[in-house]
């Protein structure tokens, strides 16, 4: 006897053939003790599976055998097909975009990135001060909904630099950065601007600088504002230059050389009410060693600092370019000469009148 069951029916499962239509022979129902598939483990192998020409599944029954008393031997799926994931990614046609009120979802998110970053072109957005306490102040096309934040800001972070003054301001940029899942933030920083090497000034732990920096793997260009009295000199030779075994141990000025992407490192002085003044004499006085050692170090080299990041990044076997400041921008009309007394004060005869 054989039963032809059409494709896809379980035969481990338990119906009814009053409430299954699949259990139907010609015009004659199965028995209900005939039609009800049993899984007890004494069920006999008495049937085989056989597929006819239109690839209906077949079984042949004995002889006196009902069709409880049978219990397939189908091998298990591969672990593979219960295990297997689907990735689920979401397409937004026109007419979608156009009912989520705004069609410009509608282009790909490499042409949006293209247009936030035409917006933010203006040059309004290529410094972004980071404030101690306050939010970071965005532009108007981050904060139309939660979409554009997500995506403008994310283009902002990659083309702007950020300025960071203080401590504080550090710590309220990780927490801007934070908002972004997934290390994205600290990704996408490109640029970073810090005043002073004190927000590199070692102690029992790691400056808060140097955390900042460590974070952010892509970042392709650092600029220093160091104020003068930041810098430790030494003389050597009978010249004036930095010392750096004193500078090395004081700040975290290795975390900068280590980053794997960094392509410009761009050293400035912080501008003071006797900056000028300062400077001159230093450069007066470079000019006077030159002449009695034949070398020395100034602004144009920062008295050795710039050489010394060099080699570090040579020793990395990487070349990045180290930027000072020129004379010409600190004495745009030419260095001034050295006062020799005030010609307004009248000089004093040394002559005995008597």
């Amino acid at each position: 006897m054989k039963y032809h069951l059409p494709p896809g029916v379980p035969l481990s499962l338990a119906h009814s053939p009053t409430s299954h239509p699949y259990f139907r022979m010609g015009s004659h129902s199965l028995g209900p003790s005939s039609a009800v598939f049993s899984t007890g483990p004494s069920a006999p192998e008495a049937l085989d599976l056989n597929l006819d020409f239109h690839g209906t599944p077949i079984l042949d029954l004995q002889q006196g055998m009902r069709l409880s008393d049978y219990r397939p031997s189908l091998p298990s799926p591969p672990l593979s097909a219960e295990c297997k994931t689907f990735k689920i990614k979401t397409i937004v046609s026109y007419l979608g975009a156009i009912r989520r009120g705004n069609a410009f979802l509608y282009l790909h998110r490499h042409i949006r990135d293209r247009i936030y970053a035409f917006v933010l072109s203006d040059p309004e957005f290529q410094i972004t001060e980071v404030p101690d306490v306050r939010d970071i102040r965005n532009p108007e096309v981050c904060e139309v909904n939660n979409r554009f934040y997500s995506e403008a800001t994310q283009v902002l972070i990659q083309n702007t630099t950020f300025a960071i003054p203080s401590h504080c301001a550090i710590y309220n940029l990780m927490v801007f950065l934070n908002e972004f899942p997934e290390n994205q933030g600290y990704e996408r920083v490109t640029s970073l601007e810090f005043t002073g090497l004190g927000l590199f000034e070692t102690s029992a732990f790691s400056s808060d600088a140097a955390a900042l920096v460590r974070r952010c793997p892509n970042v392709k260009g650092i600029s220093l504002i160091i104020h003068l009295e930041d810098l430790t000199f030494t003389y050597t030779r009978g010249c004036r230059e930095v010392d750096m075994q004193d500078m090395a141990e004081k700040y975290d000025l290795k975390e900068i050389t280590a980053l794997d992407q960094l392509e410009v490192l761009t050293l400035y002085l912080e501008p003071f009410m006797a900056l000028q003044k300062r400077v001159a004499s230093m450069e007066r006085d470079r000019v006077h060693d030159e002449q009695m050692a034949g070398s020395s170090f100034g602004v144009e080299s920062f008295w050795g600092l710039k050489e010394w990041f060099e080699m570090e990044f040579l020793d990395r076997m990487r070349l990045v370019e180290v930027r000072c400041p020129k004379l010409e921008e600190i004495f745009p009309y030419g260095l001034p000469l050295e006062n020799v007394g005030n010609e307004d004060e009248p000089v004093a005869d040394a002559r005995n009148e008597d």
